[in-house]
């Protein structure tokens, strides 16, 4: 073969050799999806779960990527310290298992303390009066604030902007070398 066809050959199969390895996985790893679906359970047996609970309102939905961020106005504490106002991040949506509610909705919530942010599902959450029923009449929230309260996600949100501009201008200047 001559010097240059090998080249091009070369050139064309380091191009195309990739995309054949990532068809090729898609297919022999992919695994089927499945939706969520819960157990039934008792408020005594979501407490083992999530040993935060409470009853609250929901005020406010933050969509955050893949996740929600739920505001509720706290009335009732069941277990665990909860503020007046609690934020909870929840999966964007009730087949990933995301708490699927309107804002108004009263409800009850079991969550975990997650490195300061309170997380739940929608497994983990039940009729409010049920709950009260069932743990009893509780205690007023405290005074302090949701622990993510005081998190500036708008110098997240500007810090990881100029990681993306820095890292493309750097791969754009490295492939104009290249070249």
């Amino acid at each position: 073969m001559e010097p240059l066809a090998e080249k091009r050959r070369q050139k064309i199969m380091r191009k195309i050799l990739p995309l054949v390895f990532l068809a090729a996985s898609m297919l022999f790893l992919a695994s089927p999806a499945h939706g969520c679906s819960c157990m039934v359970a008792s408020p005594e047996q979501m407490l083992e779960f999530g040993p935060i609970a409470f009853v609250g309102t929901m005020s406010e939905v933050v969509p955050n990527g893949n996740d929600h961020t739920l505001i509720f106005d706290v009335d009732t504490v069941l277990a665990g310290e909860v503020p007046a106002q609690v934020e909870v991040v929840t999966a964007n949506n009730s087949a990933a298992c995301g708490i699927d509610a309107n804002v108004g909705t009263r409800m009850a919530i079991f969550a975990n303390d997650d490195q300061g942010f309170f997380t739940s599902n929608l497994c983990s959450t039940t009729d409010a009066d049920t709950a009260i029923k069932a743990l009893g009449p509780g205690t007023p929230p405290s005074a302090a604030t949701s622990p993510s309260a005081n998190f500036d996600w708008q110098a997240v949100g500007l810090g990881a902007g100029a990681l993306v501009l820095v890292a493309s201008v750097w791969l754009m200047g490295r492939r104009r070398f290249a070249n």
